[in-house]
């Protein structure tokens, strides 16, 4: 378009060039009149007129409004300048008006023919656009039916499946219908060769129920001599049962005698095991009562000693010698068994006898030794070993168990460090310390 507007002011600057020239050309050649004669401005108004025409026909009116009313403009103002006498200037005009009028029908052409090609362009797409979805329509018809063949197929393999699958079903009927039929007719064999052994069996009892019915009578005639012997036995028993209870008396007294011996020894022995454990509760009550004052009797000599004493107590039960172990122990020792858990605190006591089962148990549950100190307190020499492993109780949060053995050891008549009290101390589930 702007190629067209420049040629069109081009084609019009040389229209305006050559309409000031001619006259002049005009003038030149006309001698001495010097003025343009009438029938050349009416020539020229003419073919402006024309142009203009043309160029209303070529709808130039609306495709090039701003030439087209410039070319009307300009002829009007020709015809004035013509009226005015003034030729040049109407000459002008008129070249003027022509060249617009050529322009505005140049320029209307050009768009009518870009409008043209526009709806023609306009109508392909359209027709492409109807072509396309018309395409996509033929597609998914296309595709629909690809997806109805398949699911046919689908159709005719699953349909082929279940008759494949029928005739198995149906073929294994008909087999397990031909074993039942041959299990009946054994089974009705086996019935048969029952009910015949059952009948055979049947006259065999009726023959054995007329011996029975003949050993029946000669069993009466034994029971009746039976009886008369057994009334003649019941005196001899009456006799000797009158003799047995006359002896049974005589035993009675002499049981009831010894009874009453028995009693008194009975009645001695438990009143000396009633006083031996309330010495027993008295010691414990003592041990668990007793605190601790701080103060030792022992010179660093003998307090070296019970510590080496205590460290070979602790190595046998390392090295699990528990006969070794149990050694140092006195047969008096009193060991407390002190429980804490959660739900609060058990106190026990464990004899001389069930020690060994008590540590061996403990011994069996690989404790760790995480801390372990000495104290001398009076004649007394305290070892103190802490161990602990992880709660089996429960897994999360981790907790463990602590088992802390506080042995105390002194010096007997013979100079040997003997074990005379041990407390236990058992935490049970405490968190990480």
């Amino acid at each position: 378009m702007k190629i067209i507007i420049f040629r069109n002011r081009q084609e019009n600057l040389l229209g305006s060039i050559w309409a000031f020239f001619l006259p002049l050309l005009l003038i030149g050649c006309g001698g001495s009149m010097g003025k343009i004669e009438v029938e050349h401005i009416n020539a020229i108004t003419i073919r402006s007129e024309i142009a203009i025409d043309q160029a209303r026909l070529a709808n130039a009116e609306s495709l090039s409004k701003d030439l087209f009313q410039k070319a009307e403009v300009t002829l009007d103002l020709a015809r004035k300048a013509k009226e005015s006498k003034q030729g040049l200037d109407a000459v002008r005009l008129a070249y003027d008006a022509q060249n617009y009028a050529q322009s505005a029908e140049k320029a209307a052409i050009y768009k009518s023919q870009e409008a043209s090609l526009n709806a023609i362009i306009q109508r392909k797409e359209t027709e492409i656009l109807r072509q396309q979805s018309m395409f996509d329509t033929i597609n998914q018809e296309l595709e629909d039916a690809r997806l109805g063949i398949q699911e046919a197929e689908a159709d005719k393999k699953q349909l082929k499946l279940e008759f494949s699958h029928s005739s198995e079903i149906a073929a294994q009927n008909l087999v397990r219908v031909r074993d039942d039929s041959k299990k009946d007719r054994i089974e009705l064999s086996i019935l048969q060769e029952k009910f015949e052994e059952k009948n055979a069996e049947w006259q065999q009892a009726l023959h054995q129920i007329d011996e029975y019915e003949t050993q029946i009578y000669k069993f009466r005639r034994q029971l009746a001599l039976a009886e008369s012997v057994t009334d003649e036995a019941k005196k001899t028993a009456s006799q000797a049962r009158t003799k047995a209870i006359l002896q049974g008396q005589t035993y009675s007294q002499k049981i009831d005698n010894l009874k009453q011996e028995k009693m008194v020894e009975d009645h001695a022995a438990m009143l000396k095991e009633k006083a031996h454990q309330a010495r027993q509760y008295v010691e414990r009550q003592k041990a668990w009562n007793n605190s601790k004052t701080g103060k030792s009797s022992l010179d660093s000599q003998k307090q070296s000693a019970g510590k080496s004493a205590i460290t070979d107590w602790y190595l046998a039960w390392v090295d699990k010698n528990i006969t070794r172990h149990l050694q140092s122990y006195t047969a008096d020792v009193i060991v407390e068994k002190i429980l804490v858990r959660s739900n609060g605190e058990k106190r026990d006591f464990i004899d001389r006898g069930n020690l060994t089962a008590e540590i061996k148990n403990m011994t069996l549950r690989n404790w760790a030794l995480s801390d372990s100190v000495f104290q001398a307190e009076l004649d007394n020499m305290i070892g103190i070993y802490r161990f602990n492993k992880v709660s089996n109780r429960s897994s999360q949060p981790v907790t463990y168990d602590v088992w802390e053995r506080e042995v105390w050891m002194r010096e007997d008549d013979k100079d040997q460090w003997e074990v005379h009290r041990e407390i236990w101390r058992i935490y049970e589930e405490v968190p990480r310390y």
